[in-house]
Order: C-alpha cells, then sequence, then structure tokens
C-alpha cells in the first residue's frame, strides 16, 4: 500500500477511533466502556495497514472488546483506563505519522495521475518500463495543437507507485483517452475470443472450423482496429485536427495506444487523483474493477448483448 494510500485510510477512520468511558452506578470496580460498532469497524481498517502493530497487538490485549457483539461492555476500573490509554496514545501516533507523510509528499493536482507499476524484478525492469512510459508521454503530447509535459511528482519507493504530473489539463486527457482506448479494444478481444472458443466446441468438420476461426479472427481484427482508429479521431478533433491533415501526429497516438496496452497487458494500473475533474474520473477507467466493468460505456455493451 502506497504512502497516500495509508494516510487516506487513517484519516477517513481516526476519527472514529475513541470510546466512552463512564461510571456504573452503584458500582466502584467497574467502568463502562461504549461505542465499541464504530470504534471495531475503523479499527479494523486500520489494522489491515500493518503499521504501528505492536501498539495494536496491546490493544487486542483487552480481548472483551473485541469479542462483544455489543455496543458497549463493562470492564474492571483499571483495565478499561489503561485501553482508553493505549488507544489514545496510538492515536496520537497515526496522526504524527500523518503528519509527517504531508511534509513529503507534494499535495495531489486535479492534472495529476497514479500509476501502479508492474510487479518490477530487477533495477533493468524498472529503467525499461519508465522508458517505455516516458516515450509514450513524449509521442503524444509533443504536437502543434497544446504544449504540455509529463514530469514525475513524486514516487512511492515503498509500493512502487509513479505519481506523475501534467502541465494542462488537455496533457493530461489524452492519457486518460488512450488509456480508456486500450481497454475498449481489450473488452472487444475478450468478447471476440469467447466467440471462437463458443465455435471450437461446435461439432464443425476440420476445414470447415479453420476457415469459419479465420474469418472470425480478421473480423475480430477489423473491428479492434475500427475502435482504435474511433479513438484516435476523438482525440483529433478534441485538438482541432484530423488524420487527414496531420498523419504523423495519427500514428504517434497509435503508437501510445499500443505501448500503453503493452504496459497494461503487464499488469499496469491508473488512477486518477483525489481532485481530478468529472470529465477525467469519467474518462479513466476503473482498475478496481474487472475488465467488463470498467467503463459505464462497456456495461451497457454487456447489458445489450
Amino acid at each position: 500500500m502506497r504512502l497516500r494510500d495509508i494516510q487516506n485510510r487513517i484519516n477517513e477512520n481516526i476519527d472514529n477511533l475513541i470510546v466512552g468511558k463512564k461510571p456504573i452506578n452503584q458500582d466502584n470496580q467497574n467502568l463502562k466502556i461504549d461505542g465499541l460498532g464504530k470504534f471495531k469497524i475503523s479499527f479494523k481498517k486500520i489494522e489491515f495497514i500493518k503499521i504501528f502493530e505492536k501498539d495494536i497487538k496491546q490493544l487486542r490485549e483487552t480481548e472483551a472488546v473485541f469479542l462483544t457483539s455489543e455496543d458497549s461492555i463493562s470492564l474492571p476500573t483499571n483495565e478499561a483506563n489503561a485501553f482508553v490509554v493505549r488507544l489514545n496514545n496510538f492515536k496520537i501516533k497515526l496522526t504524527t505519522f500523518n503528519e509527517g507523510i504531508s511534509s513529503i509528499i507534494p499535495a495531489q493536482s486535479e492534472n495529476s495521475i497514479s500509476i501502479k507499476l508492474p510487479k518490477i524484478n530487477n533495477l533493468k525492469e524498472l529503467v525499461d518500463t519508465s522508458s517505455k512510459l516516458d516515450k509514450i508521454f513524449n509521442q503524444l503530447l509533443v504536437n502543434y495543437y497544446e504544449s504540455s509535459e509529463a514530469k514525475l511528482q513524486n514516487f512511492d519507493t515503498g509500493s512502487e507507485w509513479y505519481e506523475i504530473l501534467f502541465t494542462s489539463a488537455t496533457g493530461l486527457w489524452l492519457f486518460t483517452k488512450v488509456i480508456h482506448a486500450v481497454i475498449l479494444m481489450q473488452r472487444e478481444h475478450i468478447k471476440n475470443k469467447d466467440l471462437q472458443e463458443n465455435v471450437k466446441l461446435k461439432s464443425i468438420t476440420n476445414n470447415a472450423y479453420e476457415n469459419l476461426l479465420s474469418q472470425m479472427q480478421e473480423l475480430s481484427k477489423k473491428e479492434i482496429d475500427a475502435i482504435k482508429d474511433e479513438q484516435i479521431n476523438e482525440i483529433m478533433i478534441k485538438l482541432g485536427t484530423t488524420q487527414k491533415n496531420d498523419n504523423e501526429y495519427y500514428n504517434r497516438v497509435k503508437f501510445a495506444i499500443d505501448e500503453t496496452s503493452k504496459l497494461i497487458d503487464k499488469g499496469m494500473e491508473f488512477f486518477p487523483s483525489s481532485t481530478a475533474t468529472q470529465e477525467v474520473k469519467d474518462t479513466l477507467p476503473d482498475f478496481t474493477k474487472d475488465l467488463e466493468n470498467m467503463l459505464p460505456e462497456l456495461k451497457k455493451l454487456k447489458h445489450e448483448q
């Protein structure tokens, strides 16, 4: 988990890391601890991060808190006081940790994008992957219509995430549109592959099967090429040009799509900034979902089939 995600997880849950401590009428030996429902939900989410594990272990030593299904529980006074002190100290550590992250990680820009790298086994792979990304950006962003650059804003060495800052909103849109095109094409490829598998299961003679399969593969290629062509034309129209007017840039966008597709095949994922515009969020596929559900259009296609 990257540092920014850890910080967000803490921010989302730290306010609920609190319990009430009250005296019990006519009982001087015990105290009532309440508010356990919300506390335990947020505690589990923080526990998942796997930081300050020693503190978490100490808190879990008060087993009754975590075993009860009720929102409140009665604990011996010493045990209740010790639990609340440990919890408050834990919150202080989490707050200090988050403040430290804020001081070393730049604030997210609406024109940035987070890139989760595929599994990297050695320095050569890291250099090769970085070089391919750099070439994609250069081919895509260096044009006559929009002056834009892609700059490395942050690299999370703990989990191998790049955060890339584009110097213009159009530059970011261009790259998200390329990613969008890749997922559309991959979805079409999977759909056609499934059709070919279905044909394979039919009782067809070898010659007829080979001919039919060849025809389906050719049709599949044409359909995927048509999707790519449509997506590139949308990009060029947005920039105020066409393939006829600038075939060189058409081919550069095509190169960016093909190379980005290879990186996604290897496991690269892309996520919008928390401050991204709605247009970017709508264009960028949701890499937390499976291929069929990454884009709203794909959900529609699925239902229409």
